[in-house]
């Protein structure tokens, strides 16, 4: 008895809908449902999945940051002007050889990418495994495991790749790339400005996410009470609160995914700039782009079928019977796209029928309805009721 009234209590927002009703119901209730677990995915997946799901990676491979960093380090010694040890012609055999030796030993220990996810930076490094052939000679190869290590989840982190040049040991790095003490200080500026629209934006989209789980069951509220009760205030109230929350989780989560974009494009411009020309190469996650996007295609699916249909477009009763004007004709004008009537037009649909459009039959019988409501009051109703009425020649039932 219990499951048969649970389960009538489950049904009951998918009951008394006509087709229309039913497709707008599956698209609402789809598409929020949708924001809220790709939303969840967005903000949980990178603490659980950090490899799949991060917003940005910086490959460090170390055969291409050496090269790049010898290939920097001469063009900056040979731009320098002619010495009286190279005498003009470049480095010699024995600077190129010190400077390899001093590259290579500064590029032991540092991993091959790193990746910055929502809330947290992750290492990744190949694992290393000895062979031995059959002559006897011993050597390490790199095999396809990749271990990878992790800081900390913090809600205000953001992706400080001067600093993590420092944490590699590649100073070198820094100082031919960042010279001048303002420029660190500008950077500084930069990242703090990037850390706390970063926090707020983290907040703003959460902030979304608990919107829309809301509107979900303001919605399932809606249509469990639909069609059933005489006053439609409280259905008239869920509908236009659910229009409204859809209108602001469409722009809020708007401005989440644009701030959120640029952050990472931005950090992508001054790597590029900065660093590309001593080995590194920096690009967006995929995955998690691709999932941040999705969600702001579903959050204009839920705004144009909730805030537009409802306000741009308001449901009539009287549906027509046939064609697709059944389909079309369920809707009219809605709450901000009412036509103005002139006074002119309504003078007009207000007048009474001619009394000559009238039938016989309807003109008699309008009569005889008329003569029994003007009576005066103090005439006897009783007996007016009682009074027989004799049908003429022309009336027919």
């Amino acid at each position: 008895m219990r499951w048969v009234r649970a389960k009538r209590i489950l049904l009951r927002p998918f009951e008394n809908l006509s087709s229309l009703e039913r497709f707008v119901q599956i698209v609402r209730l789809g598409s929020t449902m949708l924001i809220v677990i790709v939303g969840i995915v967005i903000t949980a997946g990178p603490r659980t999945l950090p490899t799949k799901l991060y917003m940005s990676k910086l490959n460090t491979y170390t055969a291409d940051i050496s090269n790049g960093i010898f290939e920097a380090l001469e063009s900056s010694i040979e731009s320098s002007g002619s010495t009286g040890i190279n005498n003009g012609v470049g480095l010699t055999t024995s600077e190129i050889l010190i400077l390899t030796s001093y590259i290579s030993s500064q590029l032991t220990d540092i991993p091959e990418f790193v990746i910055a996810t929502l809330y947290q930076q992750c290492r990744g490094t190949s694992d290393y495994e000895e062979v031995i052939f059959p002559n006897g000679y011993m050597e390490t190869i790199r095999n396809s495991t990749i271990s990878v290590s992790c800081s900390s989840p913090s809600f205000s982190f953001i992706f400080d790749y001067r600093d993590l040049l420092e944490v590699l040991g590649l100073n070198i790095v820094l100082e031919y790339a960042y010279g001048t003490a303002a420029a660190s200080e500008d950077y500084q500026r930069y990242i703090s400005k990037r850390r706390n629209l970063k926090v707020d934006i983290l907040r703003l989209l959460y902030f979304v996410i608990g919107l829309e789980f809301l509107n979900l069951n303001l919605m399932i509220w809606y249509y469990s009470i639909k069609g059933r009760f005489i006053n439609i205030m409280t259905e008239t109230v869920l509908l236009h609160l659910m229009s409204f929350l859809a209108l602001v989780g469409f722009i809020c989560g708007l401005i989440c995914i644009i701030s959120l974009t640029w952050i990472n494009l931005s950090l992508q411009d001054k790597v590029k700039n900065e660093l590309q020309a001593f080995g590194f190469s920096y690009h967006l996650g995929s995955a998690w782009f691709v999932c941040v996007w999705l969600l702001v295609g579903l959050l204009a699916v839920s705004c144009l079928i909730c805030t537009g249909l409802e306000w741009c477009i308001a449901e009539v009763d009287d549906e027509p019977e046939t064609g697709n004007e059944q389909i079309l004709g369920s809707y009219k004008s809605g709450f901000f796209t009412n036509p103005i009537v002139d006074e002119d037009e309504r003078e007009i649909d207000e007048e009474e029928v001619p009394d000559e459009d009238i039938p016989d039959e309807e003109f008699e019988l309008h009569s005889l309805i008329s003569a029994t409501v003007n009576e005066p009051e103090d005439y006897d109703s009783d007996i007016n009721l009682q009074k027989p009425i004799v049908p003429s020649s022309t009336m027919h039932f």
